[in-house]
């Protein structure tokens, strides 16, 4: 998610917070807050303001940390996903 640069990092967070994967949603703000003062990526963007937004966490003193147990979030994105698209079903699949 947090690939440089960096610049759909926004767009992820939105997306995350829109289908509800609130725990996918915590790692990427806080792994936001740490990248911001590390990789030369995130220097080099124009617009620095969004990534601003979000404090550091305790619980994830590193970005390592932060990944740890993330495959199992990232693979419950496919029942997240099934469920918004039925939920939002009238939307996706007019007629």
């Amino acid at each position: 998610m947090l690939e440089p640069p960096g610049v759909y990092s926004a767009q992820v967070w939105t997306a995350l917070r829109e289908v509800g994967a609130a725990e996918l949603v915590r790692r990427l703000e806080a792994a936001v807050a740490l990248a911001r003062d590390g990789p030369a990526e995130f220097s080099r963007l124009k617009d620095q303001s969004w990534f601003t937004q979000f404090e550091p966490r305790a619980e994830f003193p590193t970005l390592q940390s932060v990944d740890q147990g993330i495959f199992p979030l990232v693979r419950s994105l496919t029942g997240i996903m099934a469920g918004y698209i039925r939920a939002h079903a009238q939307v996706f699949f007019t007629d």
